[in-house]
């Protein structure tokens, strides 16, 4: 289990193995259940995590993510960036609004599953290595009029070769 701090609110991410979708008995329920950001019907569900938002020990929400390729849980598989939590499932990342949980987006970061996210504040983005690819997750912030029209996150994606990402982070 991974317990991470957003403002006021705890974070909590697990795996749930035994979750199985439209199944009537089982053990948890959860607010949401986002299932294969992919929708390619054949991969099975391998990877299932769970988020439970607490206040004040209180649950506030909770969510479900299901889809293929091996990811588990442990100190790098979330972040919190903002009001979002950003988390590895399988071969994604999702970005998940904090306290709602509603998914802000979902991208595939590489071609089996990812292992980790990290933060890189000299770049304003994310990087995330997986058992394939390192990619980047640049965070875009939109300016409208002077202000912001909008603080959610927006991926976009590149690729790097291993080479120029470990010289970038020297």
């Amino acid at each position: 289990m991974l317990n991470l701090i957003a403002g006021k609110s705890g974070v909590a991410i697990a795996n749930d193995p035994t979750h199985l979708i439209g199944y009537v008995d089982n053990v948890h329920t959860y607010d949401r259940e986002y299932q294969q950001f992919d929708a390619r019907e054949e991969y099975a569900a391998t990877s299932r995590h769970t988020v439970n938002v607490t206040d004040d020990n209180k649950s506030i929400a909770t969510c479900m993510l299901l889809t293929g390729g091996a990811s588990g849980i442990h100190e790098r598989s979330a972040s919190i960036h903002d009001n979002s939590c950003i988390i590895t499932v399988g071969p994604f990342l999702a970005s998940l609004a904090l306290p709602t949980l509603d998914l802000n987006w979902a991208t595939q970061a590489d071609d089996a599953t990812c292992f980790g996210v990290h933060k890189s504040l000299n770049h304003n983005c994310l990087n995330s290595h997986g058992e394939m690819v390192l990619a980047r997750v640049k965070l875009l912030t939109v300016q409208f009029n002077g202000g912001l029209a909008s603080l959610r996150s927006s991926p976009t994606t590149v690729n790097l070769m291993v080479t120029y990402f470990v010289s970038q982070l020297q």
